[in-house]
């Protein structure tokens, strides 16, 4: 039993060295260069959970998400929201079934996100802060540690 169990913590062990932790997933949080209005984590929350749809200037908000398999997301989702990935993908998708969606999420790959990010003037968006690269089209609210 005690060999059983100094096994088990082993596997654990290495699966925890080989596994990139949620807590070293730093965070970049941008929007198009053009935007200039800053938001807090609060209203960051708001806008993905649909309860802000708008910019100041009226315009509708184009919200960019990552897949729900994504590590990124998971950190973004657990950071931001105070769910999983598949906690917050379910919610919008009761929010779609439901017909009260008023701003639906664009999913795209991490790689795309800074791209659709950079050339919709009215988009938001998260991506690691290690792809952040140039910052040519883009301004970053925030990096979550």
């Amino acid at each position: 039993m005690k060999i059983l169990s100094i096994t088990i913590l082993c596997a654990l062990a290495l699966l925890a060295i080989a596994t990139p932790s949620l807590a070293q997933s730093r965070i970049a949080i941008i929007v198009n260069e053009q935007n200039k209005q800053n938001l807090t984590f609060q209203e960051i929350t708001n806008i993905y959970q649909d309860k802000i749809i708008t910019w100041e200037s009226g315009e509708k908000i184009d919200v960019y998400n990552l897949p729900s398999s994504s590590e990124i997301r998971e950190a973004f989702s657990q950071s931001i929201l105070g769910l999983s990935a598949r906690g917050a993908a379910a919610e919008e998708s009761n929010r779609r079934m439901s017909n009260i969606s008023r701003n639906p999420q664009i999913l795209k790959r991490e790689r795309l996100v800074k791209l659709a990010v950079a050339a919709n003037t009215n988009a938001i968006g998260y991506i690691s802060a290690d792809s952040l690269g140039s910052k040519k089209g883009i301004r970053v609210l925030f990096i979550i540690e």
